[in-house]
């Protein structure tokens, strides 16, 4: 009866567990946010009457009445039956938490241990004895009860994978684990240690090359040499130019002497002068052009006054009498010309 309370203790514990799990969103089935808040409620509702439980068991003063029971019972009472019309839903997730748990156990239960010939030598040699000195107290205590001589010899002592309970599997797949982190851990630290040696010593070389090839191009012969070579070009063509800046006053002077810069003063000179006539000429030239006006319109003025009686039409002015005149003469001449034309052809 105690192993049945015990297992049953043991399952109702996991359970617990996993549907926290699953109120965590550890399952592979998405919850809704209603229902995580529902099943966060309810197992905060276990974990407290387990708590509850386990300090009424060590403080028999402090007990919960069951009134106070009762009470939240009655309070969670809609929330339960909400949980258990949803238990259908939580099964995928409880199921997959639960194959994943399976696997895991599994995993740890079918560990190999370490092939070590040395050890198994020395295990084999250490379980012979063992076995030897196992089977002789067994002869002697044999020899020491009596047995009926009817009874059948087993055909092996070794017990079968099904009679090991999981406690003890999981016991030695500790016990191997323990021995493969005493044995292989140190290996594999040496040998990551001589591996971070050789990439050390392969960056350094890298480096070394690094800083050959930098010397070369940038500090090395090659580059003082082209440094010297553009140095150099670089004061011929300041010599160039200072020779052309010569060349160019040599030309100034060769080409601007004396005496063409007098005669380019005097010609300025004259220039200045010969625009200062011409401005007096034009000055002139508008000074009669506005007198030749102002006659024109006097003797307009007196034929329009002078004709008022004859039916008021005034004869035209001097001006324009003169143009008259040279466009008749204009016609004139071209009839010769085309005259002469006619004739000679």
């Amino acid at each position: 009866d105690l192993k049945k309370y015990l297992a049953r203790a043991v399952k109702a514990r996991i359970l617990t567990r996993i549907v926290a799990q699953v109120a965590a969103g550890d399952g592979n089935g998405g919850l809704d946010d209603e229902l995580r808040t529902l099943v966060s409620l309810i197992v905060l509702y276990l974990q407290h009457s387990a708590n509850n439980n386990n300090s009424n068991k060590e403080n028999n003063n402090n007990q919960i009445s069951p009134d106070e029971t009762s009470e939240l019972l009655s309070l969670l009472a809609p929330d339960l039956k909400k949980f258990y019309s949803a238990i259908p839903s939580l099964i995928p997730s409880i199921t997959a938490i639960l194959s994943a748990n399976l696997t895991h156990l599994k995993a740890l239960a079918n560990a190999s241990p370490p092939i070590n010939p040395t050890n198994n030598s020395s295990g084999s040699n250490s379980n012979n004895d063992s076995h030897t000195s196992s089977r002789t107290a067994i002869n002697k205590s044999n020899n020491t009860q009596t047995r009926p001589s009817n009874r059948l010899r087993p055909l092996s002592l070794k017990p079968s994978p099904a009679d090991i309970s999981l406690p003890t599997q999981l016991s030695n797949r500790l016990r191997t684990l323990r021995t493969i982190q005493s044995h292989d851990l140190p290996t594999a630290r040496t040998k990551m240690t001589v591996t971070a040696a050789a990439v050390l010593a392969a960056h350094a070389e890298v480096m070394e090359r690094v800083i050959h090839i930098l010397e070369r191009t940038k500090h090395g012969v090659l580059a003082r040499g082209i440094k010297a070579r553009a140095d150099h070009v670089a004061v011929v063509l300041e010599g160039v130019e200072g020779k052309v800046c010569i060349m160019r006053h040599e030309m100034l002077s060769a080409i601007y002497t004396p005496e063409t810069t007098a005669a380019l003063t005097h010609y300025r000179d004259h220039l200045y002068d010969t625009r200062l006539r011409l401005e007096e000429r034009r000055k002139q030239a508008l000074l009669e052009l506005e007198a030749y006006e102002r006659a024109d319109m006097g003797e307009t003025g007196k034929q329009a006054a002078g004709g008022g009686g004859e039916g008021g039409s005034g004869k035209p002015g001097a001006m324009v009498e003169i143009a008259r005149r040279y466009g008749t003469l204009v016609k004139e001449v071209e009839g010769v010309k085309m005259e002469i034309r006619r004739l000679g052809g």
